[in-house]
């Protein structure tokens, strides 16, 4: 009646989420093109995608930081967006 189902996951820039079980793997569309070749270091073509809710395919990343903020009701937090954080935080 104890059981424990363990799975090791590793993320891999190019590859995805490798080893993950098979019905937690998202569908990943293909990538979207776009106007720059590289944003902060990586290529965009590089990020492993997903498809929000109204089903346009959205770097996966982008999606987890959405559902935080939401979480953690930040679009009520004044100056989130525009107000530089301490170099501490």
């Amino acid at each position: 009646t104890d059981v424990r189902h363990v799975s090791h996951v590793t993320f891999d820039r190019f590859g995805g989420f490798l080893g993950l079980p098979a019905d937690l793997e998202p569908e990943v569309p293909s990538p979207t093109p776009s106007a720059s070749v590289n944003v902060f270091g990586v290529s965009p073509t590089s990020l492993q995608c997903s498809f929000d809710h109204k089903g346009n395919s959205v770097p996966t990343i982008l999606l987890m930081m959405q559902r935080k903020l939401y979480e953690r009701e930040g679009l009520k937090i004044e100056g989130i967006f525009r107000i530089n954080a301490e170099n501490s935080q």
